[in-house]
């Protein structure tokens, strides 16, 4: 600013003009000589415009030419709606989805693709993704007597965002198929239904199951078995963080996994949540989480065999408790038995304000009584009167 070197004792304060690509309007005031300013939570992937001046006792400096830039893409928060899916034929499905105009925004940059999860009978080695710009989907191929799961997310060219809540699609069973799959928990004992054994059944006690495969013959029909144990560990990293939600990526073996449980809690809070998904999903948003805190997170899979190991993550929620680059700013008049505080002066460090607590107290010797008051606002106030005090006293 050039003028420095005249008004330095006069200048009161710059005032930075914002306006975003839909029409919004932020101002900021600065009321300090350095010229260095960070202008937080902006949205991503948008166009914005920047006008700044200066006010002084005399009025206002022309103002600057306006500065334009686009900040960058991000994670994209928007997601699916209405997602369902229908057979065509024993062997084909149908689905669709639906993406609101109004999501655009959530989008967080430039929209790339659809990106369509779909695994089968809870294998995860049978995960495979599609993509499609289209908002439905044809699935050709399907087996027969199988159950598939298909979830959807948006990516744009930075990255693709959390997993929609899964479906499941059964087929028939062919009545041409000479053979049927079971996979089945390698220890509990399986019971094949076949009218040409005993009973009309076959029983497997789980202590002979010591093969991953076998494979038993009930007249023209054959059974391949495939047994499989609890799973393995998984591998998980963080995302995204906001201040109010994480995302979390899932990477899962090759392996049967039916339910993921994530348990969570603010460090050195003992208040414990707890999120079980089935089917299983790629990547996962915690919401309703609080601004600003460490969250201890723990994460494990789960078959009808058992349980993985846990997997353990720290991480923080954006934001910061409220601050001020000078205490001094807090105080706007000051006559002999009031005073004035400024609330708008409070940096909000993307953690909203909850509420004012002010403790006011007057320094005196020892032989005076010690009459603190106490003040406590929940409204969003930009200043707040405090009276009945007495001239002349330090507080």
């Amino acid at each position: 600013y050039p003028s420095f070197y005249k008004c330095n004792e006069s200048l009161i304060e710059f005032v930075i003009e914002i306006f975003d690509q839909y029409n919004q309007t932020i101002i900021k005031t600065h009321k300090y000589h350095s010229t260095i300013l960070t202008i937080n939570q902006l949205k991503s992937f948008t166009y914005y415009t920047f006008v700044i001046y200066a006010i002084n006792e005399l009025g206002s400096s022309p103002k600057s030419k306006p500065l334009k830039i686009k900040t960058l893409e991000s994670v994209p928060l928007a997601m699916i709606k209405d997602l369902t899916g229908s057979l065509l034929n024993s062997s084909t499905a149908y689905i669709t989805w639906n993406f609101e105009q109004d999501d655009f925004q959530l989008l967080n940059g430039k929209f790339r693709t659809f990106i369509v999860t779909i695994y089968e009978n809870f294998d995860m080695a049978t995960l495979t993704t599609i993509e499609t710009i289209k908002t439905n989907l044809i699935l050709y191929n399907l087996h027969s007597s199988s159950q598939y799961f298909i979830s959807i997310s948006i990516c744009n060219y930075f990255d693709c965002g959390s997993s929609s809540v899964a479906i499941d699609i059964r087929t028939p069973t062919s009545i041409f198929d000479t053979s049927t799959t079971i996979i089945h928990p390698i220890n509990k004992p399986l019971v094949l239904n076949c009218p040409y054994a005993t009973n009309n059944s076959h029983n497997i006690p789980y202590t002979k199951l010591s093969e991953t495969y076998s494979q038993y013959q009930c007249g023209s029909k054959l059974f391949n078995i495939r047994y499989y144990d609890k799973p393995s560990s998984i591998r998980v990293k963080v995302h995204y963080t906001m201040s109010n939600e994480i995302g979390l990526k899932i990477f899962y073996p090759f392996e049967i996994i039916e339910t993921i449980t994530i348990t969570y809690k603010i460090k050195d809070n003992s208040f414990i949540h707890e999120l079980n998904i089935s089917p299983p999903l790629s990547n996962i948003r915690l919401t309703n989480l609080s601004c600003g805190n460490i969250y201890e997170i723990m994460i494990y899979t789960s078959n009808q065999a058992g349980f993985s190991s846990t997997e353990y993550l720290i991480t923080k929620t954006d934001g910061s408790i409220p601050s001020l680059i000078e205490s001094k700013d807090l105080l706007r008049t000051i006559s002999n038995n009031y005073i004035i505080v400024n609330m708008a002066n409070w940096i909000i460090n993307e953690c909203p304000i909850l509420s004012y607590e002010i403790e006011i107290f007057p320094i005196i010797t020892a032989n005076e009584n010690n009459l603190n008051r106490y003040f406590s606002f929940i409204n969003q106030l930009n200043e707040i009167k405090i009276d009945h005090l007495q001239s002349d006293h330090d507080y």
